[in-house]
């Protein structure tokens, strides 16, 4: 069960969806690049994009650009996510991390 709280917004689902692939990057070890959109630094450029520079969004950026190399598993992931969520617990950047724990809990 999804420790994710549903609220209705077209815009939440986009920045889960986003957190999805964001995780789905990590995971395959692709940081793929923020000019094509591709893999974890992609899903992060366009969530940042999409939220017009939200700070939560930003803060997550900031931290999986430094330690992307050591979440790189499910585990890692969903640690990651959970203990974020402490302090993001609202907006975009929520949503993004809900995203995240979503694809490693599937």
């Amino acid at each position: 069960m999804s420790v994710v709280r549903r609220l209705p917004g077209d815009r939440d689902g986009a920045m889960a969806h986003l957190g999805k692939e964001i995780a789905r990057g990590l995971l395959a070890k692709d940081p793929g690049d923020d000019e094509g959109r591709s893999g974890w630094r992609g899903g992060l450029q366009r969530a940042a994009d999409l939220t017009r520079q939200d700070p939560g969004v930003l803060t997550i950026a900031d931290e999986i650009h430094r330690a992307a190399g050591d979440i790189t598993t499910p585990a890692a992931v969903r640690a990651y996510a959970m203990s974020t969520m402490t302090v993001i617990d609202d907006g975009p950047g929520f949503w993004v991390l809900g995203g995240m724990l979503e694809h490693v809990e599937r």
